[in-house]
């Protein structure tokens, strides 16, 4: 599904007015009418409704969804600023309620504060006072209402975004409405999708108002929400009379005295969504004493430092294995000893297969980063935002801010395909084509779920996968699976090995 930013649905509006010739009141009614009819599927026992209205096209929708929820509940209108200052479709539909058993109260900033309304009575609380257009931030009297919607204890369904909710950033203005259910129009605006929107949107419906089927496979949209369908037959079915070969061999080099248990995870995590074979790579000590590796992976003992972690001497041993792979996955705990970087440098200026690099291969990489777009192999990039601080000199707390935006710079930076870790998840390509990831649940916060990832993503390649679409894929499913272990035993005590007991079913139920 297509995300669009508030320059874009803009657009999309004013071409389907005089490109397509569907008058923008035909498209307010039906966003008014789905908001109507979302209110009486999701809040059946609301008999008492309040519109809270502004002078936009959101207000207008509501004076819409006024009109049709009159017939079976009690509603007024509560209009937020001046009647005179209301135009176009939205003044339109404000006259019309004449003819509805409609109440309607007008308060400006000049009313007394005394005046004020009060919410708490009400069923069910319409949120149609700001839409997508707002930036800045908001004066006193518009915060004063939002602090009381938000607090009259009543449930909240906001038109097409919360208010004071910027529709790109997905941030506060400084305040914002809390939604219960969210109703969108036409299509998810990027910002109800950013995580520090979510407490604010509540459950979110996407609302088809009307806009022509084409809209939705336009190129120049460059933002998606993927869904399950996406993926349906992207792999193709096991042939009766395939073999081991047949489905890849992935070299995972990885590991080190501390995080061995990083190395097993990505290199059994590979074989459960159906590589071949799965190769792991890692210091000879580790080799011997690796007791709680998966049978079914093959261990490859490299040269190892003082430290126990892999040494410059592998790089010959560790090149040659990889000519007869058809993925690589390189970084999952090999610790960050000044040696084993090197390795990694020198491993990446000779590879040819394509390779996700992960973890501490990407933390070799951080003094120069400019070194990740001059590889001879394709790169997917598995970073958590901290990581990607490091490559991009960005802060932290700004990346969190803005994920999408620094997902796209380091994909193109790097021209690689870039996996930003996290609550909704950003994979992004060099292009500027970014897609982010619904599954997932606070259960998976905890050590080696991005060791299973990597090994999920390179057994994808593996498989013959593009490394965008085995991205795509396999952070869809590292997710679904986190889901299934939660709906059997809960988010709380998940830890990453129980993703490998889940990950086939949770393919089956994407590819079938």
């Amino acid at each position: 599904m297509k995300l669009v930013t508030r320059e874009e649905i803009s657009s999309l509006d004013k071409e389907a007015s005089e490109k397509y010739h569907i008058p923008s009141q035909v498209l307010m009614e039906n966003a008014g009418r789905a908001v109507a009819l979302s209110a009486l599927k999701s809040f059946p026992q609301a008999k008492r409704i309040a519109v809270l209205a502004g002078k936009g096209n959101n207000a207008g929708d509501g004076f819409v969804a006024a009109r049709y929820l009159s017939k079976n509940s009690r509603v007024t209108v509560f209009l937020f600023g001046e009647r005179e200052r209301l135009k176009g479709d939205a003044l339109e539909n404000f006259l019309a309620l004449k003819g509805f058993p409609v109440e309607i109260i007008e308060f400006t900033e000049e009313s007394p504060a005394l005046d004020f309304p009060d919410l708490s009575s009400f069923d069910l609380l319409i949120d149609a006072i700001f839409g997508t257009g707002i930036k800045g931030e908001m004066g006193e009297f518009h915060a004063r209402v939002i602090e009381a919607v938000n607090g009259s204890g009543v449930p909240v369904l906001s038109v097409d975004i919360p208010s004071g909710l910027n529709s790109n950033s997905g941030k506060p203005l400084p305040l914002a409405i809390k939604a219960s259910l969210t109703v969108t129009m036409g299509f998810p605006k990027v910002g109800l999708l950013a995580p520090q929107a979510f407490d604010f949107v509540g459950e979110l419906e996407v609302a088809d108002i009307g806009y022509p089927p084409e809209f939705s496979k336009r190129d120049e949209l460059r933002g998606h929400l993927m869904e399950e369908r996406d993926f349906k037959g992207l792999l193709p079915k096991r042939k009766r009379d395939s073999h081991k070969g047949t489905y890849g061999k992935v070299l995972v080099i990885a590991g080190s005295l501390k995080y061995r248990g990083a190395a097993n995870l990505a290199a059994f995590a590979s074989l459960r969504v159906g590589a071949g074979l799965a190769v792991l790579a890692l210091p000879k000590t580790l080799c011997l004493k690796n007791s709680r590796k998966p049978d079914e992976v093959i261990q490859l003992p490299l040269p190892e430092t003082e430290d126990f972690t892999i040494s410059r001497n592998a790089l010959e041993i560790a090149l040659k294995e990889a000519e007869d792979s058809k993925a690589v996955v390189i970084g999952p705990g090999l610790s960050q000893n000044p040696e084993t970087r090197e390795f990694v440098l020198s491993f990446l200026s000779e590879n040819r297969v394509p390779t996700v690099l992960d973890a501490d291969g990407l933390n070799a990489c951080s003094s120069d980063p400019e070194f990740l777009g001059t590889t001879p192999c394709p790169l997917v990039l598995t970073p958590h935002p901290g990581e990607l601080s490091r490559l991009l000199k960005a802060k932290n707390q700004e990346i969190q801010e803005d994920r999408i935006r620094f997902a796209l710079k380091g994909a193109k930076e790097f021209s690689s395909i870039l996996v930003l870790k996290g609550f909704r998840t950003v994979i992004a390509d060099p292009t500027g084509n970014f897609f982010l990831n619904p599954t997932g649940n606070p259960g998976m916060a905890s050590g080696g779920m991005g060791d299973v990832l990597a090994g999920i993503i390179g057994g994808l390649i593996s498989q013959g996968l593009s490394p965008l679409d085995a991205a795509k894929l396999g952070v869809f499913a590292h997710g679904l699976s986190g889901d299934l272990v939660a709906q059997k035993t809960g988010e709380r005590g998940m830890v990453a090995s129980d993703l490998l007991s889940t990950l086939p079913s949770a393919l089956r139920s994407l590819l079938e």
